[in-house]
């Protein structure tokens, strides 16, 4: 299991960089540096050029309806996505710095206190891309059999791409939650373990302070990763639902008028993989604030009984 973390870790970071989704080298590795801005040109190159066959389909006068114009709208908005993703990644350099130190040194603090359980992260974000992977199988089939989407092979890199963000949210999170329940695990044994009208002993005082401040470690962590990721992640997710709620009604539509399978099958797998995006970034950034919650309302009322 651990070497498929690590295994998984490695190929997921070697993706992100040349998709542009980690921050620049530092000015001291030329060579690296050199190579990522080439990089970063290239993914800005065709940012651009979606932009521009975006903004040529939306002044066409062919078929100008509500499928045509949010698809369209669709199509420029995850370009213009894609380009706030690039510049906020190359830009916070600083703030992803601080967010691996911070992340290292929970590590390292959870170790100490014997907690270095790893987390299970791999073979569900395997399983995820997985059904992502899937899906653009199914829709491109559906594709080659009646030309439902003229651009659906050249917007698949900038898709990807957005699905990689999910993914490298979906890893942080994972492991921020997972050195949570451990900390939350060792909060309720020191209480299990000691009569709340009999005061703490310094050792089990010391032991709780370690844990207060690798609660606060923890705290920060989510503020980093909120720096980080914050306006890029807000964009997916608006862009996410708003893609998923216009394949809904593509799929209606397509139900009760045309009665196409194929594009029934397009939107269907289209609306599928973002649903699944959403869920899962949802359903673990929900885990993460309940337990800080329950963590930050442990650690007072232990704090409170022994004074």
């Amino acid at each position: 299991m651990h070497s498929l973390e690590r295994v998984t870790a490695r190929c997921l970071f070697g993706i992100y960089w040349w998709m542009g989704l980690v921050p620049l080298p530092l000015s001291s590795q030329l060579l690296w540096l050199l190579v990522a801005l080439l990089v970063r040109c290239i993914w800005l190159g065709y940012y651009l050029m979606m932009l521009y066959i975006g903004v040529l389909y939306l002044w066409n006068d062919k078929g100008l309806n509500i499928s045509y114009i949010s698809g369209t709208t669709l199509f420029i908005g995850y370009s213009l996505l894609g380009l706030l993703i690039q510049a906020e990644s190359a830009l916070k350099h600083r703030t992803y710095a601080r967010f691996d130190i911070l992340r290292v040194q929970l590590r390292l603090r959870m170790q100490r206190l014997g907690m270095s359980r790893g987390c299970s992260r791999a073979w569900r974000l395997l399983l995820l891309l997985g059904t992502q992977i899937g899906s653009d199988a199914a829709r491109s089939w559906a594709n080659a059999h009646y030309s439902i989407s003229p651009v659906h092979i050249i917007s698949l890199p900038q898709k990807w791409l957005l699905r990689l963000r999910y993914v490298q949210l979906l890893w942080q999170v994972m492991e921020l939650n997972q050195r949570a329940r451990q900390l939350r695990h060792s909060l309720l044994g020191l209480a299990a373990g000691n009569d709340l009208w009999q005061p703490y002993g310094s050792q089990e005082w010391q032991q709780l302070q370690t844990l207060r401040l690798s609660f606060d470690r923890i705290y920060e962590c989510y503020e980093a990763f909120s720096d980080c990721y914050g306006w890029g992640m807000l964009g997916l997710q608006m862009m996410c639902g708003l893609e998923f709620v216009s394949n809904a009604y593509w799929i209606i539509t397509e139900a009760y008028m045309t009665q196409r399978v194929y594009m029934l099958i397009y939107n269907g797998n289209s609306c599928f993989a973002m649903g699944t995006l959403i869920v899962a970034l949802f359903w673990y950034g929900d885990a993460s604030a309940n337990n800080v919650s329950i963590i930050y309302s442990s650690r007072s009322q232990m704090i409170a009984l022994y004074n």
